[in-house]
């Protein structure tokens, strides 16, 4: 028969190891959600430089230009024809 101070020192170890096993199981899971959150901050900023650059493709800007054409320079024959209009300036 085996002595019950055998038994308990058995389970005494045992509890230390499964402790130590915890231990390093709780520190594997917050390096996990640590680098999660990491890549998930990285890619939000590179996301926020991505669109804060390129923002500005979608801006328009318009000038107004006053042209003032010269009817006998455009259409020196002046019947609109397309010939005409291609022999002017």
């Amino acid at each position: 028969m085996t002595d019950r101070s055998d038994t308990s020192t058995i389970r005494a170890a045992v509890e230390r190891r499964l402790a130590k096993r915890y231990r390093a199981e709780r520190r594997f899971r917050i390096a996990g959600v640590t680098a999660v959150a990491t890549a998930v901050g990285i890619l939000a900023i590179l996301l926020t430089s991505i669109f804060s650059q390129g923002i500005s493709a979608f801006a328009v800007n318009q000038i107004t230009l006053p042209v003032e054409l010269e009817e006998d320079l455009v259409d020196p024959q002046g019947d609109g024809s397309e010939a005409s209009l291609r022999r002017g300036s």
